[in-house]
């Protein structure tokens, strides 16, 4: 087959030069589990045509310029693959990969910085030097020398221990598995497999040398370039340059610490009665390193085409050699003996690895290298492509997870939550959820109370998951699907509105408002109306109760649709606005009362809050202050209505994930008014000097916004430390044991770069004054001085 298609490419070379070029060198680049199918390809036709395999070659490596000016880490992994594998072939020799590829990244580890860039150094290296387990023996003990020397110095900086600290999704204390730093572990494991080698295979025993080192297919010995000839192609005049060396951001980084399901001694999973022994390769042998570190660069380099890579993603089993993975009988005769034959033919499960790496890139912090949502697409078209074996595996791993979620880091906890909530709306809602009935509390069998604080980062997740489906879905629809165990605590989250007044003079007046907007009166209308109202309830009348009807009945009349309710909104903007105008406590109240209506609907209440800070209602910092009081229990926001007319049914404070996603709504307002101020003074400069007026405006508006950032960070790091020093003390509090400071750090990772030297400084005094142990300083500290 590889040489039919050289042959079809030589002869057609003339009329699609560029093509080819192009087609070839993105193939190396991005199909990181395919780099001796293409090594193999260069050679047949290098073979039938010297000139066009060095002009191949030439493109290749113009490419692999541009994924280094680019910091494009995923495709420089997957083309240093694919010129380790030419090299096992002999299309160049390895004195020469040596030479003009691999010795600058090693003159880079030796220049004194333990950084980013030269993370990704290192993570190139060991990602190649297993594909040229022969060529490159004798150059390989230096190769290792050098990273492990250059890894030993980065881990001996304390600095560097605070910052792993702050990113291990699990609580290393009570975590089932070690969270090795994973640049640290990728070196051990290649360091080990070319040592166990070494002493198992004669040095002159090539092949078995090989097997023993590189789990993937054996080499067609049609394409290995014959001992002792001059190799075919010269990679002197395509010496590498790399880029100046400035760090680069943790988002283009290696993974910073190596994250596991399926851990080497896990047995059964945890809060279940089903018992199962995970069928993945151990920890330290190249199978795992190797299919994993090609998965998570297929991940990277599929995110513009999910639909087709789910497609390589299962394909990656069949570049293993027999026996290997699980395969059924078409997958089979793909592989074949000619593939070569695992020694031990451990016959792994492939979709519990690949869910586990799945997991573990979602799980990536500070951030993950592409958008959360890209995973959960990711899974459900891996479901939808083979159910019969990714569904197993992905229901093991989310009860694995499930079990671990005590000790997990919030932020991982709210990425599963996404990602299972879309997962289930998408496949009819079927899950075992009576296995995890328990977190909900009730009685056991004995009719004793239920004790659920154990339990409080699972229930938090299953009542998330809950009403983010509820977001997706008809209630009764879903309801219909959850056990009778569920039912009661799913009845209290049927998304409906609470309209209440505080008295029936108001209710009357909320009905006359109705009426006027229903008739379209305009705003200021309204406001004479609304003025006259409060007139005619005296001078004792309670400002509070008059925004509270207000805003009832505007979301009682708008609350048909999302359109109808953006629609009464900005029609009675003007009414809003000045019922709040200049008084910070009536804009909290003011959300208070969209709460209380709508406190069973968190969806709808979040689209009302993003419009009113769209529209400059309130700012984000009033939003934030009305959480806090919630989530601390003042009574003057618990009573949106006035002190003397209490709601029907008290306000249930809200959960720990709807808590960080409207101080994540807040924080992402505040910055978007900073990102359109920005883009609108950019085009007004660019314009003519006509427009200096709209400049200024713009300017001022700028300068009011930016402020507006630093006040709202620094009110919810000083409110939510101020929170963690009052909880209890019955257990060390750090960012896994606590919601609050696990919140905290969450924010100030998912927006570390959107703080300025100002505000970084001002959030670290208050860490320094605040943080409830020196172990939570040392680790926010390390958060705050990330690139």
């Amino acid at each position: 087959m590889i040489n039919d298609v050289a042959t079809v490419i030589v002869r057609d070379y003339h009329r699609h030069q560029d093509t080819v070029l192009t087609t070839f060198a993105g193939c190396t680049a991005e199909l990181s589990h395919k780099p001796h199918v293409y090594a193999c390809m260069l050679a047949a036709i290098t073979a039938q045509d010297a000139a066009v395999g060095k002009t191949i070659l030439e493109s290749i490596h113009e490419h692999l310029h541009s994924a280094f000016a680019h910091d494009r880490a995923s495709q420089l992994r997957s083309m240093f693959r694919f010129f380790a594998c030419a090299t096992e072939l002999h299309l160049f020799a390895a004195d020469d990969y040596l030479a003009f590829l691999i010795t600058p990244l090693l003159a880079s580890l030796a220049n004194g910085h333990t950084d980013n860039r030269n993370d990704l150094y290192a993570s190139i290296l060991l990602a190649a030097i297993p594909f040229a387990p022969v060529a490159m023996r004798a150059q390989v003990p230096s190769i290792l020398a050098a990273i492990e020397q250059y890894v030993t110095t980065r881990n001996a900086s304390a600095e560097r221990l605070a910052a792993l600290e702050a990113l291990r999704p699990l609580d290393p204390a009570v975590a089932p598995f070690e969270q090795p730093d994973a640049l640290s572990l990728t070196q051990r494991q290649v360091s080990g497999a070319f040592q166990a080698a070494a002493a198992t295979a004669a040095e002159a025993d090539g092949d078995a040398l090989a097997g023993s080192v590189f789990p993937m297919t054996t080499w067609p010995q049609a394409f290995v370039q014959p001992a002792g000839e001059a190799a075919p192609l010269a990679l002197a005049g395509v010496a590498l340059q790399l880029p100046e060396h400035v760090s680069i951001p943790h988002f283009d980084a290696p993974a910073p610490v190596m994250f596991r399901v399926f851990d080497d001694d896990l047995t059964v999973v945890p809060g279940t009665e089903n018992e199962f022994v995970p069928q993945v390769p151990k920890t330290l042998t190249m199978e795992r390193m190797i299919a994993v570190d090609i998965l998570h660069d297929l991940l990277n380099n599929i995110q513009f085409n999910h639909k087709e890579g789910v497609r390589y993603l299962m394909d990656l089993k069949l570049m293993f050699q027999e026996g290997t993975f699980v395969l059924d009988t078409e997958e089979a005769a793909i592989v074949g003996p000619s593939q070569g034959k695992h020694p031990q033919a451990p016959q792994y499960n492939f979709e519990q690895l690949l869910m586990e790496t799945l997991f573990g890139a979602l799980f990536r912090l500070p951030l993950p290298q592409v958008r959360p949502v890209f995973y959960t697409d990711v899974v459900m078209g891996l479901a939808r492509s083979s159910p019969k074996r990714i569904a197993p595996a992905l229901g093991k791993a989310i009860q694995v997870s499930f079990g671990r979620l005590e000790a997990m880091d919030v932020d991982c906890l709210v990425r599963l939550v996404d990602l299972f909530s879309h997962h289930l709306s998408n496949f009819s809602f079927g899950w075992s959820w009576k296995d995890w009935a328990f977190v909900l509390g009730g009685t056991d069998d004995n009719d004793d109370a239920m004790d659920t604080d154990e339990y409080t980062k699972r229930r938090a997740f299953v009542l998330a998951v809950l009403d983010r489906i509820t977001r997706l879905a008809y209630h009764d629809r879903i309801k219909g699907t959850l056990p009778a165990a569920f039912h009661a605590t799913y009845d209290r989250m049927q998304p409906t509105s609470v309209p209440e007044y505080p008295s029936p003079q108001h209710a009357s007046f909320a009905e006359q408002i109705a009426d006027q907007v229903r008739a379209r009166a305009p705003a200021d209308d309204v406001w004479a109306y609304t003025e006259q109202f409060q007139r005619n309830m005296g001078e004792g009348a309670s400002p509070v109760a008059l925004r509270h009807t207000v805003m009832t009945a505007l979301l009682a009349h708008g609350q048909k649709t999302f359109s109808h309710t953006m629609t009464v909104l900005e029609r009675y903007l003007a009414v809003l606005k000045r019922l709040v105008a200049g008084d910070v406590a009536a804009k909290q109240h003011l959300v208070a009362s969209t709460y209380a209506f709508w406190r069973h609907n968190h969806q709808f209440f979040l689209i009302v809050l993003d419009k009113l800070l769209h529209y400059r209602v309130l700012e984000p910092v009033h939003a934030a202050q009305w959480l806090v009081a919630m989530v601390q229990g003042e009574q003057e926001v618990l009573e949106p209505m006035g002190a003397d007319a209490p709601l029907a049914e008290p306000l249930d404070a809200p959960g720990p994930v709807f808590v960080l996603e409207v101080l994540c709504l807040t924080i992402k307002k505040a910055l978007a008014r900073i990102d359109l101020l920005e883009d609108k003074l950019r085009r007004a400069r660019a314009m003519d000097s006509e427009n200096e007026g709209d400049i200024t405006t713009i300017e001022a508006n700028l300068a009011t916004a930016i402020p507006e950032k630093h006040t709202l960070f620094a009110y919810i790091t000083e409110s939510l430390l101020d929170q963690a020093v009052q909880e209890p003390q019955s257990h060390e509090r750090t960012q896994w044991s606590s919601w609050t400071l696990g919140s905290l750090l969450t924010l100030l990772r998912m927006y570390f770069a959107d703080l300025d030297g100002d505000l970084r400084t001002e959030i670290q005094n208050l860490v320094m004054q605040r943080a409830p142990s020196d172990e939570m300083k040392a680790v926010f500290l390390a958060v705050l001085r990330m690139e």
